[in-house]
């Protein structure tokens, strides 16, 4: 995720300014299906907290309603994202890592 200025082009990671995105990716090992699921978590209360929703719209694309300047005057108003992709591109770049870095942490 990028940190430097600026708005994020699309297909390409997100803009990181608080850092959430990154501090909150978690995993959860599930015993019944023996299987570790990895996403966002959910933010609510978080100071400044992001809708719950903003992480999968970063990933995928999607409509958000946001505060937008028109003018002089600030109006919320729906806003449609364009893709930024940034859980499955480092899936893809970690994928021949991830038995090394999961062997030995379930025990």
């Amino acid at each position: 995720m990028s940190s430097k200025g600026g708005v994020s082009q699309p297909g390409h990671p997100p803009r990181s300014v608080t850092g959430l995105l990154r501090d909150f990716l978690l995993w959860k090992y599930d015993p019944v299906s023996a299987s570790v699921v990895v996403g966002p978590a959910l933010l609510s209360g978080v100071k400044n907290h992001l809708n719950p929703t903003i992480p999968e719209i970063l990933e995928n694309g999607g409509t958000e309603i946001a505060t937008v300047k028109r003018g002089k005057e600030w109006k919320k108003m729906p806003v449609t994202i364009a893709p930024r992709p940034y859980m499955a591109p480092a899936l893809a770049r970690s994928q021949e890592k991830l038995a090394d870095i999961w062997k030995n942490s379930l025990a």
